[in-house]
């Protein structure tokens, strides 16, 4: 079954590990139980698509996963991973205050969004599923909303005189 990872970020995430171990591309080729032409062919780009068995075997030889090989995770473009979790809270949020009927100005946006960031980066820390923490927590700010909207809605109580 091939996968389509930047071929660019496999060969440069591979030579960094390679270089840390002080092996070559038969050596590491070799190690992981492949032929050498299997790897050879990935820095030289005549393989574009290596499965996903070759892709495994580089990584459980070199000591790291395949996601930090191909660079779709913690090992790879965490900036872009970064900025996507943050564009999902806040389209999460901005959907449950369009919800709610309110509107979120910039400021609050952040104010908001900033803990729960920091609480679904640990979740992907801890290789939880991020669109289920963040659908846990829009689902909180939903409840805090509609308690605060209903705490508007009460009449104030009267005072004892």
């Amino acid at each position: 079954m091939p996968i389509k990872p930047s071929i660019s970020r496999l060969r440069a995430n591979l030579k960094r590990h390679m270089d840390e171990l002080d092996v070559g591309w038969v050596k590491l080729a070799g190690n992981a139980g492949l032929k050498p032409s299997a790897v050879r062919d990935i820095f030289r780009g005549k393989s574009d698509e290596p499965g996903v068995f070759r892709v495994y075997a580089l990584a459980k030889y070199l000591g790291c996963t395949v996601e930090e090989l191909i660079g779709d995770s913690k090992g790879g473009d965490t900036h872009i991973n970064n900025l996507i979790l943050l564009k999902k809270i806040a389209k999460g949020l901005d959907e449950v205050y369009r919800e709610a009927g309110l509107q979120l100005k910039a400021d609050q946006m952040i104010e908001i969004a900033v803990p729960l960031y920091e609480q679904a980066q640990r979740a992907v820390d801890q290789a939880t599923s991020v669109d289920a923490i963040i659908e846990g927590q829009m689902q909180e700010v939903s409840e805090r909303l509609a308690e605060l909207q209903a705490a508007q809605l009460r009449p104030p109580p009267i005072a004892a005189r």
